[in-house]
């Protein structure tokens, strides 16, 4: 059997192989790609939220501090968020794709 192999064969083994580990890495660096835009979708998320809470529910926050509180209360304003609130959220493929498509 080793008889019959060539430096040919080798070399088209070789050859092959090349081909296969580039496409390996164009694939990689397409995924790659696509998570670099998820992650920047998320960070971009997480700005708006962040400008959103600064606008909006840190302003209601300071002036329901300076508001006396309603009976039955114990002191929190009815649309106090809570102490150490963390926003956790899942971004289907399909808002990546809708982010490429609209951009």
């Amino acid at each position: 059997m080793w008889e019959q192999i060539t430096k040919a064969d080798i070399q088209r083994a070789r050859t092959e192989f090349n081909l296969k580990r580039a496409e390996a890495l164009r694939r990689h660096a397409e995924e790659l790609n696509d998570l670099d835009a998820q992650l920047q979708d998320i960070e971009q998320f997480e700005g708006i939220v962040a400008a959103f809470f600064e606008e909006y529910v840190s302003r209601d926050k300071a002036a329901s501090e300076n508001e006396p509180p309603l009976p039955g209360q114990r002191g929190e304003h009815p649309n106090a968020l809570p102490e150490g609130l963390q926003i956790r959220y899942h971004l289907s493929a399909n808002f990546a794709s809708f982010r490429r498509s609209a951009g």
